[in-house]
């Protein structure tokens, strides 16, 4: 938690600060494949360089969309990240009002709901339990134990 004199420091600070300062130097490689690249090759540009996205270029190299990880999993039409981002709010909303009204333990009603976002797809088993950032390669189970 930071106090508002804090908060007002780092604001200002960071006033006229643009999101190109807060790139590396050099920049990373922007992750890119054309859209008539197979998806083992799409997968293949993800993995190598360990990002969860890539840009889809047309033949004259402009922007078109944005592929997920689970793009290349499994076929993604716009119907079906629509009817997923439902579902993940449907559920958000369940769990929230489980919460909030006490009906169910507070941990069967998050783990209710993870099952049911693992169960449908919506998430993929990998991407809940492991992490593509190198500074946290996984989920720590210690925190699990007595």
């Amino acid at each position: 938690m930071v106090d508002e004199e804090h908060a007002d420091r780092f604001a200002q600070a960071q006033s006229g600060a643009t999101v190109r300062t807060a790139l590396p130097e050099p920049p990373p490689p922007i992750p890119a494949v054309r859209d008539d690249d197979t998806l083992v090759e799409t997968a293949t540009v993800m993995d190598s360089l360990r990002s969860p996205l890539v840009a889809v270029l047309d033949a004259g190299g402009h922007l078109i969309g944005v592929a997920p990880r689970a793009g290349c999993c499994r076929p993604c039409s716009p119907g079906g990240r629509l009817v997923a981002a439902w579902l993940t709010l449907a559920v958000f909303v369940g769990v929230y009002v489980l919460l909030g009204t006490e009906r169910v333990h507070r941990v069967a009603a998050a783990l209710g709901g993870a099952v049911v976002v693992l169960a449908s797809g919506v998430v993929t088993t990998r991407d809940a339990f492991y992490s593509s950032r190198p500074e946290s390669p996984g989920t720590s189970w210690s925190c699990c134990s007595g």
